[in-house]
């Protein structure tokens, strides 16, 4: 038969860097990169080449990057994308499918161009991930004619996908580094102590969340609000806190395991104050400053927020 081949009809090798991305799950842009393919002929018969890319080794219902990056992504071609040129798990090229890319000249060699795209708000742990992916493709001579089967390039080619560390938190919503716990105008006989304020984390690795105050664990009575304010050895009136479900005060330290994508983590910060102070400090304004500071932690999976020694 003189339209087969024997062995492979075609090379195909990325050009520059690859395929490589980087890739912030809470960030709500795609990630995506041209890269570009080059293709040659291995024999002089061939004048074009339909040519799929495939991961072999999908997830449930998705192509995945790596064991534990990003589930979803694709792979298009720039020349024509509405022809499918990524596929997962079986399949190869056919009239239908496919980058068709001519081999012209004496050398028979091409470079075409493509497109890879992760879609934002997946979970994915801060880390290099990589996927192998394999090159199926069908050789055609001068008339079209399909030159042998369908083969697999022995060599895959490499998707990198770099997650950096990144940690983030927020006080009553997304974005907002700043919030306002509020007790109102309280008396000695008030025995509802207890106020909250929703505390919102992005972190795409374990982090240890650093949590102080102002004044040491008490609200002070606001400088200029009345008589002997601010100083004379008041103590003010003692709270406790706890977040994440943890008792904690000055100077404690959390570590908490990373956070879905793309809503990350909601917690409470629970304050509740010492009704004996309420009943003991004089009239006014009272009021502290609670910072928490988060700091990402290369360390491995944890399962929930613990404290720190």
């Amino acid at each position: 038969n003189s339209g087969s081949l024997m062995g492979a009809c075609a090379r195909f090798d990325l050009l520059g860097n690859g395929m490589r991305l980087d890739y912030q799950p809470f960030e709500p842009g795609y990630a995506t990169d041209l890269f570009d393919l080059r293709i040659e002929r291995m024999a002089d018969a061939v004048a074009r080449v339909r040519v799929v890319i495939v991961d072999t080794s999908p997830r449930t219902n998705a192509p995945g990057i790596g064991d534990a990056g990003p589930a979803f992504y694709d792979i298009a071609w720039q020349e024509d994308q509405a022809r499918t040129v990524f596929m997962v798990g079986a399949g190869g090229p056919d009239p239908a499918n496919g980058a068709d890319v001519p081999l012209p000249g004496r050398q028979g060699v091409a470079i075409t161009r493509l497109r890879v795209t992760v879609p934002p708000g997946q979970s994915a742990p801060a880390a290099q991930h990589v996927e192998r992916l394999v090159i199926r493709y069908q050789c055609l001579d001068a008339a079209g004619n399909p030159l042998g089967g369908i083969t697999e390039q022995a060599a895959p080619i490499t998707l990198f996908l770099r997650v950096p560390q990144f940690a983030a938190i927020f006080a009553g919503s997304a974005g907002q580094v700043r919030g306002a716990i509020s007790f109102g105008t309280l008396s000695a006989t008030d025995n509802d102590l207890t106020r909250s304020i929703p505390i919102i984390t992005l972190a795409t690795s374990p982090y240890d969340v650093a949590i102080s105050s102002e004044n040491g664990g008490h609200l002070l009575r606001a400088r200029g609000d009345g008589a002997g304010s601010g100083a004379g050895g008041d103590t003010g009136i003692g709270y406790a806190m706890r977040y994440a479900g943890q008792v904690v005060a000055d100077g404690s330290r959390l570590l908490c395991p990373a956070t879905p994508a793309p809503s990350g983590s909601h917690d409470l910060l629970e304050v509740t104050l010492d009704p004996a102070d309420i009943a003991r400090v004089p009239a006014g304004r009272y009021a502290d400053v609670v910072t928490l500071t988060v700091t990402p932690r290369d360390t491995l999976s944890i399962g929930g927020c613990h404290p720190l020694r």
